[in-house]
């Protein structure tokens, strides 16, 4: 064993345990620093010479003190005296080596290493003079002469410490378990730490930098405020919802009349909450919903066909024309349309939505779109100009996970100064539906047990629905309940179809399915699904699927 030479005195007594007493019965170590919380309050630092270990005797702890030594009992100092016999005072050595036993016994007890509520081992301290011999001299109260070892001491060590030892083994001592052997050694006597950043605490601080980043982008409302009505187009993650809510948000403080659109259901979810404080002027709805609750003002019946076909002319060709009916028979008109998720509204929607604005010709009407997340049509005719310039910089995801959005969009963004490079995407080959869900529940355990992850920041993103995905059938995964309730997960994991979950994002995705000739699996489709990770991304696909090359 190296020993630190923090003294000879030291160096001395531990090299002469370390050579009289068995290596297979005892550990010997030494300069062992702690601190205790005594019950009166405060911390209290200490540092222990030289620890005794022994699975079968328990602990001892020795206080050493080399040279000379002189003991005043009357002004109870201690002193030692070196070779010219000038004196330096110095600590009690007993009372030391009594609050070092005291710290391991504590220690013990408050890792469960115990036994009828106390520690499960003796703890016992000794107190060694290896230049001197201390013979019959006088000692403080507080001492026994059995806790006293001098350079007499220093060759029967094999016999006298054994001995020490046992004086201290109480009725309520056991012997130790395996794993109470190693918790004392790494824990205590040998502690090593090899911590790093959890990849919570990573995303923590990610976050923080695209707060900052993203209230940079809603400078770009400020060059458009004198345009009423515009067409704002942006690459997935340049922040286009938040710039949609925070258009409503300044309308609704000039005093306007606002109703906010988007096409799907749960982002419709997301913004009525985010706006949840100027509801009294803003109203938020996807587009069918708007058109279903006019409808209901009007009086008109609204009630979708059972058959697919019938449901689908009636969805994009019959709504727009009921809503013209229900603007005709209702006085609702809003000062300003502002409508995010642009792309998938039918040029007949833009059409009809105009004439809910109470000035059709002056009033508020902004589009915020992405011709590259056209999944469901065509992108339409717009009603009102488009921005000269598109947006670019992205604001939601990591570096890493932007270039893999830029691969599949076919798109070239930019990225703040700020932005987080992050940690790659991570493609992850299956051979059969079997095999993915358990690598999915797999890297699963991990984020939620090793990573430290929340159940709600992580969703899994599907390119089909839940009944043809690997999930079928599944209700519990990694050991946490899956839900399909996007908005308020409450400590589920998420589940959702890349389809219902565009315009939401996620601090993590898990998105599954990739499958090679899947007509859902196409480069729109990809676009789309990345894009909703902010933080990190796993790619679950077939074999036969070959990733992007993104070194080039």
């Amino acid at each position: 064993m190296v020993f630190e030479a923090r003294s000879e005195a030291e160096s001395e007594v531990a090299e002469a345990l370390e050579r009289e007493l068995p290596h297979k019965h005892y550990e010997v170590l030494q300069s062992k620093e702690f601190i205790e919380h005594p019950d009166a309050g405060g911390f209290f630092e200490g540092e222990i010479d030289i620890v005794v270990f022994s699975p079968e005797d328990g602990i001892l702890v020795i206080e050493v003190k080399g040279g000379g030594i002189e003991y005043n009992g009357r002004r109870k100092r201690w002193y030692s005296l070196d070779h010219l016999h000038l004196k330096h005072e110095i600590d009690d050595p007993f009372r030391q080596a009594t609050r070092a036993s005291r710290f391991f016994r504590d220690w013990l007890k408050k890792k469960g290493i115990k036994h009828k509520g106390r520690e499960a081992i003796p703890v016992s301290h000794a107190v060694f003079f290896p230049d001197i011999r201390w013979g019959n001299k006088p000692i403080p109260s507080h001492a026994r002469p059995e806790l006293i070892l001098d350079s007499s001491h220093l060759r029967r060590l094999r016999k006298v410490i054994p001995q020490l030892m046992r004086q201290f083994k109480r009725p309520y001592h056991r012997e130790l378990t395996e794993w109470e052997i190693e918790t004392i050694r790494t824990g205590l006597l040998y502690p090593m730490a090899n911590v790093m950043p959890t990849l919570k605490s990573n995303i923590e601080r990610e976050k923080a930098r695209f707060v900052r980043i993203t209230e940079d982008q809603k400078v770009i409302l400020d060059y458009l405020a004198e345009q009423n009505q515009l067409a704002i187009r942006g690459f997935a993650g340049t922040g286009k919802t938040l710039l949609a809510a925070e258009k409503a948000r300044r309308l609704y403080h000039k005093g306007l009349k606002v109703v906010m659109l988007c096409f799907n259901r749960p982002l419709c979810q997301d913004l009525r909450k985010a706006l949840i404080s100027f509801s009294d002027r803003v109203d938020v709805y996807t587009y069918h919903a708007l058109c279903k609750d006019l409808c209901k003002e009007a009086g008109i019946a609204f009630t979708e066909p059972d058959e697919e076909k019938e449901a689908r002319t009636f969805w994009d060709e019959e709504t727009p024309l009921m809503m013209l009916d229900a603007l005709k028979k209702t006085e609702r008109r809003y000062d300003a349309i502002i409508v995010d998720e642009g792309q998938d509204f039918r040029k007949e929607w833009f059409e009809a939505l105009k004439h809910a604005l109470a000035d059709p010709e002056k009033g508020y009407f902004y589009i915020f779109l992405d011709p590259n997340q056209c999944i469901y049509c065509e992108p339409a005719d717009l009603p009102v100009p488009l921005a000269t310039s598109i947006l670019r910089r992205n604001c939601r995801n990591t570096k890493s996970i932007g270039e893999l959005v830029e691969t599949f969009g076919n798109v070239e963004m930019t990225y703040h100064p700020e932005a987080p490079v992050g940690e790659p995407p991570t493609f992850i080959a299956y051979k059969d539906e079997e095999d993915e869900l358990v690598k999915v529940e797999a890297t699963l355990q991990k984020l939620l047990t090793t990573d430290g992850l929340d159940p709600e920041d992580v969703v899994c993103l599907s390119t089909h629905s839940k009944a043809k995905s690997c999930f079928s059938g599944v209700e519990k995964i990694a050991g946490i309940a899956m839900t399909e309730e996007l908005i308020v997960p409450d400590r589920r994991i998420r589940f959702s179809t890349l389809h219902r979950f565009k315009g939401l994002e996620a601090n993590v995705v898990l998105l599954c399915d990739v499958r090679a000739e899947s007509k859902t699996c196409q480069p729109e489709h990809l676009y789309v699904a990345t894009s909703r990770a902010r933080h990190r991304i796993f790619i679950f696909h077939e074999e036969t699927w070959q990733p992007p090359d993104l070194d080039t």
